[in-house]
């Protein structure tokens, strides 16, 4: 509930009103444009270090493609689609990525900052669909909280079966350790990581609830790092914890608060190609920013509608030019932001 949110004081509010000015600037541009000024994080004259490239909320959001591309996207429908709760984005490569909406029970499929979206897969068979993970297949793999499964679909988006039936609890969170061909769930209500293989067989299961080293209260996501670390969301214990492999606890940062590098309540995490580590907190609607030592080096957001601000933030993903992708849920899009370098040690 948004009436459970403290008085925005602390550490939080002072580089929220610092920034201000900047994202109002911004607020009254279309959802694909690039703002009228460039918007960056810090504000100058520090160097940037992450910069506002887009958003994307519909089938018709880029305002910057050729007219037959408009003409094609209108004849197939694709103006239509509006995202209603996004929580989870998955981000290749080649600038495309994946998106969960609950609120349709649908996936969606952008690509760049200015193509729109289109639905993937809105299978009868998709009831929650809250994590999302593209295999090197090509298939498509998602975590239906409700149905406790996780679904695998082709890279058309058709459902191709599901695994995890009376294993999993909640899963939210997904992840793929390609150079060990595991798959990681977080299982919110089950308090653990679970890892299957890549045919969908249940392996191990790390962690129990606690608040020990490698205990986990409310896990809601996990990453693998590029050395096959965990990087864990663990909720309810507002602090992000890296595993080995085999679920080691090596090491934790964080706790539940407003001093500097503490939590409200942190949903989602996600790696840049620097092993700078960045959370979203839905608590108070902002993205934090570390060193790979845990160390705060940025905030950036605070509540709102424009450009830069968010309202329940959710899923997070860093592609491999170091794009990010930010679910915005209760906006209604995803939020594309750049990490540019200058000025992170």
């Amino acid at each position: 509930m948004r009436s459970e949110r403290p008085p925005r004081t602390g550490f939080l509010g002072a580089p929220l009103l610092a920034l201000g000015g900047l994202v109002l600037a911004a607020a009254t541009l279309g959802s694909a444009a690039r703002p009228a000024i460039d918007l960056v994080w810090p504000a100058p004259p520090s160097p940037p270090r992450v910069r506002w490239l887009a958003s994307v909320s519909s089938g018709g959001d880029a305002a910057s493609r050729s007219w037959i591309a408009r003409i094609r996207t209108l004849i197939t429908g694709g103006a239509g689609l509006q995202l209603t709760r996004p929580m989870a984005v998955w981000a290749g490569a080649d600038g495309s990525f994946l998106v969960c909406d609950p609120g349709t029970g649908a996936v969606y499929e952008g690509r760049g900052s200015g193509g729109g979206l289109r639905v993937f897969s809105a299978s009868e068979r998709l009831a929650t669909p809250v994590g999302v993970v593209r295999m090197p297949s090509g298939e498509v793999w998602v975590s239906d909280a409700d149905r406790a499964v996780v679904v695998r679909l082709d890279a058309r988006g058709r459902w191709r079966g599901e695994f995890g039936g009376g294993q999993l609890v909640r899963p939210t969170g997904l992840a793929w350790d390609a150079a060990r061909g595991r798959l990681y769930v977080a299982d919110t209500h089950a308090h653990c990581i679970r890892v299957f293989d890549g045919q969908g067989r249940h392996l191990a299961d790390l962690g129990r609830r606690g608040e020990a080293p490698g205990e986990f209260d409310f896990p809601t996501d996990v990453k693998v790092a590029p050395s096959g670390d965990l990087v864990v969301c663990d909720a309810l214990n507002g602090r992000i914890q890296r595993l080995a492999p085999d679920g080691r606890p090596l090491a934790m940062f964080g706790r539940t608060g407003d001093a500097p590098g503490d939590f409200g309540r942190p949903k989602s995490v996600a790696l840049d190609a620097g092993g700078h580590v960045y959370v979203m907190d839905t608590l108070y609607d902002v993205m934090q920013v570390f060193d790979p030592a845990g160390r705060l080096l940025l905030v950036l957001g605070g509540t709102g509608a424009g450009a830069g601000r968010f309202n329940l933030p959710a899923g997070i993903a860093i592609d491999t030019a170091d794009r990010i992708y930010v679910c915005d849920a209760a906006n209604h899009r995803v939020q594309i932001l750049q990490y540019v370098g200058a000025g992170t040690r």
